[in-house]
Protein backbone atom coordinates (compact mmCIF):
# COMPACT_ATOMS: atom_id res chain seq x y z
CA UNK A 1 0.00 0.00 0.00
CA UNK A 2 2.84 2.13 0.85
CA UNK A 3 4.36 1.39 -2.75
CA UNK A 4 1.39 2.18 -4.72
CA UNK A 5 0.49 5.60 -2.42
CA UNK A 6 4.48 6.33 -2.89
CA UNK A 7 4.68 5.34 -6.44
CA UNK A 8 1.18 8.01 -6.98
CA UNK A 9 3.11 10.75 -5.40
CA UNK A 10 5.96 10.61 -7.56
CA UNK A 11 3.76 10.26 -10.94
CA UNK A 12 1.89 13.25 -9.55
CA UNK A 13 5.43 14.81 -9.14
CA UNK A 14 6.34 14.52 -13.01
CA UNK A 15 3.03 15.88 -13.91
CA UNK A 16 3.40 18.75 -12.29
CA UNK A 17 7.22 19.02 -13.13
CA UNK A 18 6.30 18.78 -16.62
CA UNK A 19 3.52 21.21 -17.17
CA UNK A 20 5.69 23.80 -15.00
CA UNK A 21 8.19 22.98 -17.67
CA UNK A 22 5.88 24.01 -20.70
CA UNK A 23 4.44 26.73 -19.22
CA UNK A 24 8.25 28.34 -19.15
CA UNK A 25 8.50 27.12 -22.67
CA UNK A 26 5.44 29.47 -23.34
CA UNK A 27 6.75 32.58 -21.37
CA UNK A 28 9.85 32.08 -23.05
CA UNK A 29 7.73 32.32 -26.61
CA UNK A 30 6.31 35.38 -24.88
CA UNK A 31 9.28 36.79 -24.23
CA UNK A 32 11.11 36.47 -27.55
CA UNK A 33 7.68 37.81 -29.10
CA UNK A 34 7.62 41.26 -27.37
CA UNK A 35 11.71 41.71 -27.76
CA UNK A 36 11.02 40.66 -31.83
CA UNK A 37 8.80 43.34 -31.33
CA UNK A 38 10.77 46.00 -29.41
CA UNK A 39 13.39 45.24 -31.88
CA UNK A 40 11.53 45.61 -35.10
CA UNK A 41 10.39 49.02 -33.65
CA UNK A 42 14.00 50.39 -32.97
CA UNK A 43 14.86 49.38 -36.18
CA UNK A 44 12.12 51.16 -38.03
CA UNK A 45 12.99 54.46 -36.04
CA UNK A 46 16.47 54.33 -36.62
CA UNK A 47 15.88 53.37 -40.94
CA UNK A 48 14.29 56.86 -40.77
CA UNK A 49 17.56 58.33 -38.85
CA UNK A 50 19.85 56.91 -42.17
CA UNK A 51 21.08 59.04 -44.90
CA UNK A 52 21.19 57.91 -48.88
CA UNK A 53 24.56 57.63 -48.41
CA UNK A 54 24.23 55.42 -45.33
CA UNK A 55 21.74 53.27 -46.90
CA UNK A 56 23.90 53.02 -50.30
CA UNK A 57 26.65 51.81 -47.75
CA UNK A 58 24.62 49.29 -46.29
CA UNK A 59 23.16 47.47 -49.48
CA UNK A 60 26.48 47.44 -50.76
CA UNK A 61 27.68 45.43 -47.61
CA UNK A 62 24.79 43.41 -47.93
CA UNK A 63 25.14 42.35 -51.28
CA UNK A 64 28.63 41.41 -50.56
CA UNK A 65 27.36 39.08 -47.44
CA UNK A 66 24.92 37.79 -50.45
CA UNK A 67 27.78 37.04 -52.45
CA UNK A 68 29.90 35.37 -49.84
CA UNK A 69 26.95 33.33 -48.66
CA UNK A 70 26.94 34.96 -45.19
CA UNK A 71 23.05 35.07 -45.48
CA UNK A 72 22.56 35.73 -41.71
CA UNK A 73 24.41 38.91 -41.99
CA UNK A 74 23.07 40.12 -45.54
CA UNK A 75 19.73 39.30 -44.40
CA UNK A 76 20.09 41.79 -41.04
CA UNK A 77 21.50 44.49 -43.28
CA UNK A 78 18.56 44.21 -45.48
CA UNK A 79 16.70 44.57 -42.56
CA UNK A 80 18.41 47.78 -41.39
CA UNK A 81 17.11 49.34 -45.15
CA UNK A 82 13.86 48.11 -45.81
CA UNK A 83 11.96 50.09 -48.27
CA UNK A 84 15.73 51.13 -50.08
CA UNK A 85 15.86 50.56 -53.77
CA UNK A 86 14.99 46.64 -54.65
CA UNK A 87 15.85 45.67 -50.63
CA UNK A 88 12.31 44.24 -49.95
CA UNK A 89 12.59 41.84 -52.89
CA UNK A 90 16.37 40.60 -51.92
CA UNK A 91 15.32 40.69 -48.33
CA UNK A 92 12.69 37.90 -49.51
CA UNK A 93 14.54 35.88 -51.78
CA UNK A 94 17.85 35.93 -49.01
CA UNK A 95 15.41 34.83 -46.36
CA UNK A 96 14.22 32.21 -48.14
CA UNK A 97 17.94 31.04 -49.10
CA UNK A 98 18.61 31.45 -45.49
CA UNK A 99 16.23 29.35 -44.23
CA UNK A 100 16.25 26.43 -46.88
CA UNK A 101 20.63 26.67 -45.87
CA UNK A 102 18.73 26.29 -42.24
CA UNK A 103 17.03 23.09 -43.44
CA UNK A 104 20.35 21.77 -45.03
CA UNK A 105 22.04 22.12 -41.73
CA UNK A 106 19.10 20.62 -39.82
CA UNK A 107 18.27 22.91 -38.26
CA UNK A 108 14.73 22.70 -38.78
CA UNK A 109 12.69 24.81 -35.91
CA UNK A 110 14.81 27.95 -37.12
CA UNK A 111 13.78 27.44 -40.85
CA UNK A 112 10.38 27.01 -39.98
CA UNK A 113 10.86 30.38 -38.16
CA UNK A 114 12.59 31.87 -41.42
CA UNK A 115 9.80 30.35 -43.52
CA UNK A 116 7.19 31.91 -41.84
CA UNK A 117 8.63 35.18 -42.21
CA UNK A 118 7.82 34.83 -46.28
CA UNK A 119 5.16 31.73 -46.25
CA UNK A 120 3.86 33.23 -49.35
CA UNK A 121 6.96 32.89 -51.42
CA UNK A 122 7.61 30.51 -53.75
CA UNK A 123 7.32 26.86 -52.15
CA UNK A 124 8.05 28.40 -48.43
CA UNK A 125 4.41 26.76 -46.96
CA UNK A 126 5.78 23.15 -48.17
CA UNK A 127 8.93 24.01 -46.81
CA UNK A 128 7.26 25.09 -43.64
CA UNK A 129 6.00 21.67 -43.79
CA UNK A 130 8.44 19.62 -44.58
CA UNK A 131 11.40 21.50 -41.84
CA UNK A 132 8.48 20.46 -39.11
CA UNK A 133 8.43 17.05 -39.99
CA UNK A 134 11.63 16.98 -40.29
CA UNK A 135 12.10 18.43 -36.89
CA UNK A 136 10.29 15.79 -35.45
CA UNK A 137 12.18 13.03 -36.83
CA UNK A 138 14.94 14.48 -35.84
CA UNK A 139 14.00 14.56 -32.24
CA UNK A 140 11.50 11.75 -31.95
CA UNK A 141 11.72 10.86 -27.99
CA UNK A 142 12.42 14.84 -27.53
CA UNK A 143 8.62 15.79 -26.01
CA UNK A 144 8.71 19.44 -25.56
CA UNK A 145 6.41 22.30 -27.10
CA UNK A 146 8.07 23.08 -29.88
CA UNK A 147 7.74 19.07 -31.19
CA UNK A 148 4.68 18.37 -29.58
CA UNK A 149 3.13 21.56 -31.42
CA UNK A 150 5.11 20.62 -34.90
CA UNK A 151 3.46 16.95 -34.12
CA UNK A 152 -0.26 18.41 -33.67
CA UNK A 153 -0.22 20.33 -36.83
CA UNK A 154 1.65 17.57 -38.91
CA UNK A 155 -1.58 15.30 -37.81
CA UNK A 156 -3.90 17.58 -38.89
CA UNK A 157 -2.62 17.19 -42.46
CA UNK A 158 -2.19 13.38 -41.87
CA UNK A 159 1.35 14.12 -43.06
CA UNK A 160 3.57 11.30 -44.59
CA UNK A 161 4.69 9.10 -41.03
CA UNK A 162 3.19 11.17 -38.72
CA UNK A 163 1.30 8.94 -36.90
CA UNK A 164 4.70 6.40 -36.25
CA UNK A 165 6.64 8.81 -35.02
CA UNK A 166 4.33 11.10 -32.19
CA UNK A 167 4.09 7.15 -31.31
CA UNK A 168 8.13 7.63 -30.37
CA UNK A 169 6.43 11.10 -28.92
CA UNK A 170 4.10 9.01 -25.71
Amino acid sequence: MKKQILSILLALGLVFSLAACQDKEVKKDDKQALEDKKEDQSKEASQSDLTDDEKEVIYKDALEYESENKLFAAQRELNKIKGYKDVDEKLIQVTYDYANDLMRTRNYEKAVKEFNKIEDFEDSKDKIIEAKYEHVKKYPYKANYTTEEFVKELLELDYKDIKDLSEKLK
